[in-house]
């Protein structure tokens, strides 16, 4: 028999992201390592060209605040594409990526990359819509090549 809370959650969530992932799916179930917190697992084909991180980004800012606060704080969070596991996930290490920020953001600036990249999808005066920047790695990297950076 499923548990009422997971499916609760499953469905709540499931409402939350359909429009931007009507493929998605949302699988919640009690956490192996701590059966006292919830699982979360949301597969889609989508994830392929992103970072674990711009996975999260995207999914957490479709959930209401007040939601996420309430039922989902504790969560363990795997975002996955259909053919991966939590463990077959790599990480980026947290330590290598802090220690290099500063200097990756000072050479952006310093070659005015981010003046340029607002111009590629923004220009100053127009009446354009912003470009969607979803799409991952492979399509963000077909859009700035106009940059020539």
């Amino acid at each position: 028999m499923r548990d009422i809370r997971l499916a609760k959650i499953e469905s709540d969530i499931w409402g939350f992201v359909r429009d931007s992932y009507p493929h998605m799916v949302v699988r919640a179930e009690y956490w192996d390592q701590d059966p006292s917190r919830i699982a979360l697992f949301f597969i889609d084909e989508r994830f392929r060209d992103l970072y674990r991180r711009q996975r999260y980004h995207y999914l957490v800012h479709m959930i209401p605040k007040e939601y996420f606060d309430s039922t989902l704080a504790d969560a363990g969070w795997f975002e996955l594409t259909p053919d991966e596991s939590p463990d077959s996930v790599d990480d980026p290490d947290e330590e290598f990526i802090a220690s290099i920020t500063p200097d990756v953001i000072g050479s952006l600036q310093e070659c005015q990359f981010f003046a340029a990249l607002d111009e590629v999808f923004l220009p100053k005066g127009s009446t354009v819509k912003a470009t969607n920047m979803f799409g991952g790695l492979p399509a963000r990297e077909a859009r700035t090549k106009a940059l020539r950076l």
